[in-house]
């Protein structure tokens, strides 16, 4: 319903009330694409590790030093590259804490288990199953073999995969989000303006 002065009414549909909520879009979208990026880098790696670590275990035993230094190199060599790659297309490419301060304007949002340093039991994996195992396996073996990973949290959250149709809801709750603080916004400022022009 419009108003006597011609403003339109609170909820009423206007070009100026959908720059929020295509803004936040466009931001969360950057945010997924983050996500599944990383999620990817931890399909190539987490196996890979666990596959070569068991190579190099079993070389030791066998006193093998000459596969066991090859191994070691191998892994070296591949987790290089793979790491250049990583820095170059998502490193780059999407500046981590954007993706934290975007995390902090819609908190409900579910957030990559693989992008927190300390996971909570609300994040989701946007990467395997089958990936989510070998790094369970590799950080436990690490923690039996050495102690150097326990200075970090490696109790794992249980995994749940990100579900496609809750990043779809969670982005028209966002689009919705948006659109009524600009409603909001833009009643109060014609409001405002409404009294400035009264008096």
């Amino acid at each position: 319903m419009k108003e006597e002065n011609g403003d339109k009414g609170f909820l009423e549909i206007e070009w100026k009330k959908f720059i929020l909520p295509i803004f936040l879009i466009i931001l969360f979208g950057y945010q997924v694409y983050a996500y599944f990026s990383i999620a990817h880098f931890t399909d190539d790696t987490s196996c890979y590790l666990v596959k070569q670590k068991e190579l190099m275990d079993n070389y030791y035993q066998q006193n093998n030093t000459k596969l066991f230094e090859k191994t070691i190199s191998e892994t070296e060599s591949t987790l290089a590259e793979l790491n250049e790659e990583f820095n170059t297309k998502i490193v780059e490419e999407v500046p981590f804490l954007l993706i934290s301060s975007v995390s902090k304007i819609y908190p409900f949002f579910p957030i990559s288990c693989e992008v927190e340093f300390n996971p909570n039991k609300n994040c989701r994996y946007y990467s395997s199953k089958e990936s989510y195992d070998c790094m369970l396996e590799f950080v436990n073996s690490a923690i039996t073999d050495s102690q150097i990973l326990s200075i970090f949290n490696t109790s794992l959250p249980e995994y749940k995969k990100v579900s496609t149709s809750v990043i779809v809801l969670h982005f028209i709750l966002i689009f919705i989000w948006g659109y009524l603080i600009s409603a909001i916004i833009l009643f109060a400022f014609r409001s405002i303006r409404k009294k400035i022009k009264s008096h």
